[in-house]
């Protein structure tokens, strides 16, 4: 073997922009939740997709809802091995009421500081 064909085996195992891995999210990055881009089946979503807004992890989830210990009603339907679902209309009404209840502590607080 001579040295063009040494040097020709090394680039070609060298990664090429195809074969690249792509890069994985960045920890910040996967805190930046948009509620908009959610899959909803029928007005129903998984709590694997939504189990942030609560504020666990999605085994804290799964066992909170195994407890009904969550804030909206989880089901899996069918059987057991099913998904966690939530209702879509269920997780707007708890945003709903944290925002009540936000903006009366936001108002409180004006009033107290005299604005």
């Amino acid at each position: 073997m001579n040295e063009d064909s040494a040097a020709e085996d090394s680039q070609a195992s060298e990664p090429t922009p195809d074969r690249a891995k792509p890069a994985k999210a960045k920890p910040d990055e996967a805190k930046n939740w948009d509620v908009t881009k959610i899959p909803s089946w029928n007005g129903f979503l998984r709590l694997a997709d939504v189990h942030q807004f609560f504020g666990c992890s999605m085994p804290q989830a799964m066992r909170k809802a195994a407890q009904m210990e969550l804030p909206v009603p989880a089901f899996k339907p069918g059987n057991q091995k099913a998904e966690w679902l939530i209702a879509e209309k269920d997780l707007l009404s708890y945003f709903r009421e944290q925002h009540k209840a936000a903006a009366k502590d936001h108002r409180l607080k004006a009033v107290a500081s005299g604005n």
